[in-house]
């Protein structure tokens, strides 16, 4: 035994293994061990906290302790302390936390505890949701593989730290359970986040629900040869790939995608020769559309080089959304869209005018009568969407949504919103309480709907705000959909009923409205005060 190099006890492939506690004398005589994998031997720690685990195994290379859920990060790091000082490369601590663990923040310690020596990191399956600022800066120098993947990663600012990874020739970022699709379709244009890791020879991001990606979120690796983003949720494939010299590999496959754009097709063309092509184009299981509009995407596929000649797993959808797997190159398909193309142009362009025209005047129609309606459900459905995991049990964050016009601040800020606050009141004021970077339609339906009353200050400024016109309509389809009184109007000003409008007029005889006390001789503190009373119990119900 003690000239043994190779030793796997591992559970999942030799069956039972249950090493429990390790300690310092449980590898003592293998000195010259270079490869162990003891992933999935129910390992729970050190035992009785020695830090000397692994000290006696001097020339390991190769280090397996995967999927020993119960050991976890603080105890983990004990245990690899041995190993400070060794010459280990390749280190694989996927799963060593419980599936059902609470979310991890990768920090400055958990880091810190690996070895120094190591060029290929595997840390799947470990919860892990953000990564702390300090811990990229004790990333070991010699990392050269890194693979994340089935995390949780969250949207965060950590992300735009990733350019500390300079030194990585492979990063594996793939799994479901993490929000990178959300994070990508929000980046804009500018933004580079790999920007730095020109080393980088392979990328994966599969199964990342990536639905977009922009142009240049790649634009820093000059060196990429694999390219994995198979199993997203992409209709469309608009990241560039001309500054990639060297790509073999672009798998694009079980997603939505139905064609390529002329910008990519240009740089896959520059890859291949008339004789030979470098790279290799993934593109089955996607939805490719067999129809005259994709004609031109199909007889260029059918000639590339860069793609398998068979085309085994290849689709076609149709015109009908019918879909099916093509066995013959696409060959029978293009023969019978060419035929089927040759169709009389301008009558065909003539139909489609006139029928747009007049499909454009009826539906201008509608969305002129209903228009109300149409913005209040579109905003009601992109607020359920929004918040549909959320918890119900407080169906109202707010007890008052204030709808007033901003030249009337001063009235709001000094006297409304004091006497409400003072009676209990949680206020939602209009423009204040809104979320930043949200449409304002957006921001004016979700204050709406977590509130149980909208309060419209009703002065003559307001006739003339169209956002205040259009909250009084949102709050008004909000009672019709819902089936509750929702509109509360505080009359501060005397208005004639010939200068409020046909339409305000009627939400004000339907709806409760309260006119405010005119300043005279007889006003006195306590006719404010009733007044203040009685508006907050109305807005209470």
């Amino acid at each position: 035994m003690t000239s043994l190099e190779h030793l796997n006890l591992a559970g999942y492939t030799e069956g039972e293994c249950h090493l429990g506690a390790l300690g310092k004398s449980t590898f003592v005589n293998l000195s010259h061990l270079k490869i162990l994998n003891i992933s999935d031997c129910n390992i729970v720690g050190p035992y009785a906290n020695e830090n000397e685990t692994f000290t006696p195994l001097r020339n390991l290379k190769t280090l397996d302790i995967s999927y020993n859920r119960v050991l976890g990060f603080e105890k983990l790091g004990k245990i690899l302390s041995g190993l400070k000082h060794s010459d280990l490369k390749i280190l694989n601590i996927s799963a060593v936390v419980s599936r059902y663990s609470k979310g991890i923040d990768v920090n400055a310690s958990m880091v810190q505890s690996l070895p120094r020596s190591i060029t290929h990191l595997v840390a799947r399956e470990n919860c892990f949701e953000t990564v702390l600022d300090d811990a990229f800066d004790y990333i070991p120098e010699n990392l050269t593989h890194l693979d994340l993947g089935i995390n949780r990663f969250l949207f965060g600012e950590y992300l735009q730290k990733v350019w500390k990874l300079e030194n990585l020739l492979s990063l594996d970022l793939n799994g479901a359970d993490n929000s990178f699709g959300e994070y990508m379709a929000a980046l804009d244009e500018e933004d580079k986040i790999f920007q730095n890791l020109s080393t980088l020879t392979t990328f994966d991001m599969s199964n990342c629900q990536l639905t977009n990606m922009p142009n240049n979120i790649l634009a820093g690796m000059v060196n990429l040869e694999n390219l994995h983003l198979e199993k997203n949720k992409m209709w469309i494939f608009n990241v560039s790939i001309s500054h990639m010299p060297n790509l073999t590999l672009l798998n694009l496959s079980h997603s939505q995608i139905n064609n390529l754009l002329p910008t990519t097709r240009q740089s896959i063309d520059r890859l291949c020769t008339p004789k030979s092509c470098q790279i290799r184009v993934d593109l089955s299981h996607c939805p490719i559309i067999c129809e005259c509009n994709n004609l031109d995407f199909l007889k260029w596929m059918v000639n590339s080089k860069a793609f398998e000649p068979s085309f085994h797993n290849y689709m076609c959808k149709f015109a009908d959304s019918s879909s099916k797997y093509i066995n013959d190159s696409y060959h029978e398909n293009l023969r019978l869209l060419d035929l089927e193309c040759e169709s009389h142009i301008v009558l065909f362009l003539a139909i489609s005018s006139a029928t747009f025209i007049l499909f454009c005047c009826i539906f201008a129609y509608i969305v002129y009568k209903f228009r109300w309606s149409v913005k209040y459900f579109y905003y009601a459905v992109l607020y359920k969407f929004n918040h549909q995991h959320e918890n119900n049990a407080n169906e109202f964050r707010y007890d008052v949504f204030i709808s007033y016009s901003s030249i009337d601040d001063d009235f709001i800020v000094h006297t409304v919103n004091k006497e409400l606050r003072d009676r209990g009141l949680k206020l939602h004021v209009h423009g204040r309480d809104f979320v930043t970077g949200n449409w304002i339609a957006a921001n004016i339906v979700t204050a709406i709907k977590e509130s149980r009353k909208t309060l419209v200050i009703l002065t003559r400024n307001l006739l003339t705000s169209k956002w205040c016109n259009y909250e009084i309509q949102m709050a008004n389809m909000e009672s019709i959909d819902r089936g509750r009184p929702t509109l509360v109007f505080l009359l501060k000003e005397s208005i004639p009923s010939k200068e409020l409008g046909h339409d305000l007029l009627c939400h004000i005889k339907r709806n409760t409205y309260i006119s405010y006390p005119q300043p005279d001789d007889t006003t006195n503190d306590s006719v404010y005060r009733v007044f203040w009373n009685k508006l907050a119990e109305d807005l209470k119900r």
